[in-house]
């Protein structure tokens, strides 16, 4: 299959510090396409809606992308749901009650990020193999974090039993999946 990644060339508006950037967009899409991933969560979209439209591309259209923001975050394909409250106020039912493949951490607020974590781990939405990226969890060349919040949700999400992939980018993109031990043969 050849894949069409001319969406991956972000407007000018989105070339600040901040947004997904190009190459982290591609990774992202990457886990998605290659895990056959549909159902994916947003917990921060954006002004632009960068990152939902890079994931709605992906799930491709079987799939959906529910990007929970306080603002009006742009929808951009047929397959994205805007869910406007805080994260700390979601529902299962926002999310049809459903179980998640994939959900990503891009709000830098750590009480209503982890509340939505929670709420969702409760109920099902989010269980043992969904896995969370979180956005903005580099450290800047004077050597402090680019977002604290983030980096402080790894390290809560490896203390619950996730394991942790950190790609060192200019804002930093770390990917958690929650550790099964194989099976002995």
């Amino acid at each position: 299959m050849k894949y069409n990644l001319a969406h991956l060339t972000q407007p000018e508006n989105c070339l600040v510090w901040g947004p997904v950037q190009d190459d982290e967009a591609l990774f992202l899409y990457s886990i998605v396409r290659s895990l056959k991933i549909k159902r994916v969560i947003e917990i921060g979209g954006g002004t632009y809606g960068y990152s939902g439209k890079n994931f709605a591309i992906a799930v491709g259209e079987g799939g959906v992308v529910y990007t929970v923001d306080v603002i009006d975050v742009p929808l951009h394909e047929k397959n994205q749901i805007l869910i406007k409250k805080s994260a700390s106020l979601v529902t299962p039912e926002d999310f049809d009650n459903e179980p998640v493949q994939l959900i990503f951490f891009d709000c830098h607020d750590y009480n209503a990020s982890m509340k939505c974590f929670r709420t969702l781990e409760d109920t099902g939405i989010i269980n043992d193999n969904t896995l969370i990226a979180l956005h903005d969890t580099s450290v800047l060349d004077n050597g402090e974090p680019h977002q604290p919040v983030e980096r402080k949700m790894v390290n809560d999400f490896v203390n619950l039993g996730y394991h942790t992939f950190h790609l060192n980018t200019i804002l930093g993109l770390s990917i958690c999946q929650k550790y099964k031990k194989f099976p002995e043969l």
